[in-house]
């Protein structure tokens, strides 16, 4: 019995042929027959990496809406300019020296020199040709010369006025000058010719339209006397 049951424990080889060892594959071993992965794609150097375009396309779009506005505005500017001129018709003051006249001039030959003496009276007519516009200037300084401003007469200053539409001012201006030395080249052009004499203004101006004032900007006129005066010499002092 013991007999019989050990040789039924004992295991019987299997049938069949003869079963080989499993190789195992070595490191980096590749199967010719599984497809190769994708090839990797390699790093651009840095000249030939592609830029951001975002950023660009936005610093675009912003200038171009700056441009737009900036050229509705100046469009809008011109639109109001032009309707500006037609509804209140703007126009420049106009100057114009109505009489001029002289005292006292003479030139005296003293002993240390020649001396020039003289007293001018100068009236200026001012002329506001808007009828919708109001024109207001602050103080203003005249001066009077002659000999293209090289001969010096005298100069004042007249306090600010306001100009109303269609208005008319007049502006008087006295000056004098005593013992102005002359010298031999001046001298010779003042004594025995005639002098032209020229008025010049400076002041500040503004305009207002139904109650609104701009800011004032400045204002330089010179305006010439049509009539001449005539210099005569006085009698020499010993």
């Amino acid at each position: 019995m013991a007999a019989a049951l050990a040789s039924s424990q004992t295991p019987t080889p299997p049938s069949g042929p003869s079963t080989k060892p499993i190789l195992q594959k070595p490191p980096g071993y590749r199967s010719p027959f599984t497809e190769p992965p994708p090839p990797r794609k390699g790093a651009l150097p840095p000249p030939l990496r592609p830029k951001k375009k975002r950023r660009r396309g936005c610093c675009c779009i912003l200038c171009c809406t700056i441009l737009i506005v900036i050229l509705v505005l100046i469009f809008a500017s011109v639109i109001a300019a032009g309707l500006v001129y037609i509804v209140y018709d703007p126009a420049l003051p106009e100057f114009r020296v109505s009489s001029f006249g002289l005292s006292n001039l003479n030139v005296t030959q003293k002993r240390d020199g020649v001396f020039l003496n003289a007293e001018t009276v100068a009236r200026v007519e001012v002329k506001n040709k808007s009828g919708k516009m109001k024109w207001f200037f602050d103080t203003t300084r005249i001066d009077v010369t002659a000999e293209d401003e090289d001969l010096d007469l005298g100069s004042t200053q007249v306090p600010g006025f306001e100009m109303k539409e269609k208005g008319r001012k007049e502006l008087k201006a006295v000056t004098a000058v005593k013992d102005i030395a002359l010298d031999e080249g001046m001298r010779r052009k003042v004594i025995g010719k005639e002098l032209v004499p020229i008025v010049e203004l400076r002041t500040k101006t503004g305009v207002g339209m139904q109650g609104w004032k701009s800011w004032k900007i400045g204002l330089t006129v010179v305006r010439g006397f049509k009539s001449s005066i005539y210099v005569y010499k006085k009698n020499s002092e010993l």
